[in-house]
């Protein structure tokens, strides 16, 4: 049997899971690259509530500069958070106690791209 999912994998599926539960909503969904790396999509508006959540559940004690990339970091100060202990635990955070904690060790936020474009090759 191979199995690319790690403990922090199946963390991560089932957070996404219980907050779109809880939301009633599609708030993020996940997808893997070859490994056990988490791919998650969503729209801005659910930015703030789904970066809480995780960086509550799964983040190391560090400054959030050193674990973001600066896209994610810089999305994080517009709220004045420079680290764990500023941002606000979601009210839920007690129902999300078993998950295993400092499991993921970086946050990297990107945007999509413009789509696809015809390059002239000379």
């Amino acid at each position: 049997v191979i199995q690319y999912l790690n403990q922090a994998s199946q963390a991560i599926i089932k957070v996404i899971q219980f907050l779109n539960r809880l939301e009633g909503r599609t708030v993020a969904a996940y997808t893997f690259d070859a490994g056990p790396n988490a791919v998650l999509f969503f729209l801005e508006h659910s930015f703030s509530l789904l970066l809480s959540t995780l960086l509550h559940c799964f983040a190391p004690n560090k400054p959030l500069q050193e674990i973001m990339n600066p896209s994610c970091f810089k999305y994080a100060q517009t709220f004045q958070w420079d680290s764990i202990e500023q941002v606000p635990a979601p009210s839920f955070m007690d129902q999300l106690k078993s998950i295993p904690q400092e499991t993921v060790q970086t946050f990297l936020h990107t945007t999509v791209g413009s789509g696809p474009k015809q390059v002239d090759i000379e």
